[in-house]
């Protein structure tokens, strides 16, 4: 990487908010054999919102620019010429905060199974590398461009300043609306797609009597009153076991 770090970083808010959770209770296994189909439809669903927060966490990475995200792209700050480096204009200095989200889908249960799709970054990942919450949620920090040792080495170096705030990424909650407004079709799509699988195998009856169809109403952090699977996944926050802090500084 053709920079060299200087100042000091601190979190301007000392929580930690970085993974969602979307999860299911299967109210429809009054038919026999019908559970088996609506799981597995479930499952795709679930897994698809979970996979689509990802590419929508990464899209608002990339999006998320800089004034000196455009510099060091440009190779060029305020006149002075470095070493270009980076991806891209947003969070992508070294590509690892954008490569490293991911996402996965848990079961658990018997009888009634809950699935939980996860997307985000794990507490391996935030361990390994903390700058990430900095970059997500936004810190305060003492680095300045430094165009005097820039200009006689061509590379970007930084020096000690006055401290000023960088404002966050925010993907996580970016992608988790995307995936709120997504959910109710994608639900609604499982069940009938169970539906039409369970009825060409043979199978009889009206599965769908068992099953609320209507929407639930959500409250404003996206919780379905009622619980029903149908096309409200229960959002959940996941806090990871933070880094090491003191006074709310990293």
């Amino acid at each position: 990487m053709a920079r060299e770090t200087g100042g000091s970083t601190r979190l301007g808010i000392p929580t930690l908010d970085i993974s969602q959770d979307v999860s299911f209770n299967d109210l429809a296994q009054s038919i026999a054999g019908f559970a088996v189909y609506l799981e597995a439809q479930i499952a795709v669903a679930t897994l698809s919102l979970a996979r689509g927060g990802v590419t929508s966490a990464r899209k608002k990475i990339r999006d998320s620019t800089t004034e000196w995200g455009h510099s060091r792209m440009a190779g060029s700050h305020f006149g002075v010429s470095f070493a270009r480096y980076g991806r891209s204009a947003g969070r992508e200095e070294t590509g690892f905060m954008y490569d490293s989200l991911s996402s996965s889908i848990d079961v658990s249960g018997s009888g009634r199974k809950e699935m939980m799709g996860t997307f985000g970054w794990d507490s391996e990942t935030l361990t390994k590398a903390p700058y990430i919450i900095l970059q997500e949620q936004g810190f305060y920090s003492t680095g300045s461009f430094d165009p005097i040792r820039t200009a006689a080495s061509g590379i970007a170096k930084f020096k000690s300043g006055r401290e000023k705030y960088i404002e966050g990424a925010g993907s996580i909650p970016y992608a988790r609306d995307k995936v709120i407004r997504r959910a109710p079709s994608l639900y609604s799509r499982a069940l009938n797609m169970a539906t039409k699988r369970f009825k060409a195998d043979g199978f009889k009856g009206n599965p769908k009597k068992y099953a609320d169809l209507d929407i639930p109403k959500q409250d404003k952090y996206g919780i379905s009153k009622s619980g029903l699977f149908t096309s409200s996944p229960l959002l959940k926050t996941r806090f990871f076991n933070d880094p090491v802090k003191t006074n709310g500084k990293w």
